[in-house]
């Protein structure tokens, strides 16, 4: 799109170390890890004045991109859940204690019954 980044980061800042530069771009690994964050060569780095400085058709597709990368992780971090952990298994439960007193124990239920 034309647009002059200074800093493309990886999760909120402040920085925690700089991956590599390409092209004039620092890509960094930040400490706060939710989503990612840009500075542009303007003079300012507040977004607001960002987005106001752009034309709306170059805007577009870079907020479309932010939202698209932010899906697309939460996609990617659940499918290696689920890989390396498994889908759970929501019909049937372990017991893992029983109260003398309580229903369960008056029903005859105890401790690695599966139900």
């Amino acid at each position: 799109m034309g647009i002059e980044v200074e800093e493309f980061g990886i999760g909120f800042p402040p920085r925690a170390i700089k991956l590599f530069t390409w092209k004039g771009t620092d890509f960094t690994l930040n400490w706060i890890p939710l989503g990612g964050s840009i500075r542009s060569r303007a003079k300012t780095t507040r977004m607001y004045r960002w987005h106001g400085s752009c034309q709306p058709w170059k805007r577009i597709p870079v907020l479309l991109a932010g939202v698209a990368m932010n899906l697309l992780t939460a996609v990617l971090v659940y499918t290696i859940l689920f890989s390396q952990m498994g889908i759970p298994d929501t019909h049937s439960a372990v017991v893992a204690a029983v109260e003398p007193g309580s229903p369960a124990a008056t029903a005859g239920l105890m401790v690695n019954d599966v139900v």
